[in-house]
């Protein structure tokens, strides 16, 4: 009778069988590699596509931002250069003048974005040159502070620019009993 050999470790595998298990896992591994590759750069240029309209959108927000802090420093000289002229009509001559300065210092806080810059620093020009005096006729100041207004006006966008005219005929009041 013959005994079995021993249990113990099984024998090295051979040669040509360890070369076929290395190639195999070189090539799984360098497969995973590859698709890995090719799964970035594929997610990278769609990932690029949406980056490159958001910063559209954010600089075309930017510019409506500039322009909106324009139009409401334009709107706020108007409204000064306004309150100017009705300080005129009150024989309010330091008032007026102080209303005239602060909107000469509400258009130099205004840039120049939405709006003709040249037409914009010919009123700011304008603007800087007014000074009200006292004066037994105000005709003559009224007229400018008002045609200052109105440059002011024509520079903002139309919407702006214009007040909705008043309807041509007044409405009828009907009677409460």
């Amino acid at each position: 009778m013959e005994t079995p050999p021993p249990p113990g470790p099984s024998p090295p595998p051979s040669t040509p069988v360890k070369h076929a298990r290395l190639r195999k896992l070189a090539a799984a591994a360098l497969g995973v590699l590859i698709i890995a590759t090719v799964l970035f750069l594929v997610g990278r240029t769609l990932g690029r596509k949406p980056v490159g309209a958001l910063e559209e959108r954010a600089t075309a927000a930017e510019v409506a931002r500039d322009s909106a802090a324009t139009n409401a420093r334009l709107l706020e000289a108007l409204a000064l250069t306004y309150r100017s002229a009705l300080d005129l009509d009150e024989r309010n001559f330091g008032t007026a003048n102080a209303n005239l300065q602060a909107a000469v210092a509400a258009l130099e806080a205004a840039g120049g974005a939405g709006v003709d810059t040249a037409a914009l620093a010919r009123v700011k020009a304008r603007a800087r040159g007014m000074n009200v005096a006292v004066a037994t006729n105000l005709e003559a100041q009224r007229r400018d502070v008002l045609a200052l207004a109105d440059a002011l006006n024509a520079l903002l966008p139309a919407p702006l620019s214009r007040p909705a005219p008043a309807p041509a005929e007044p409405v009828p009041s009907t009677p409460t009993r």
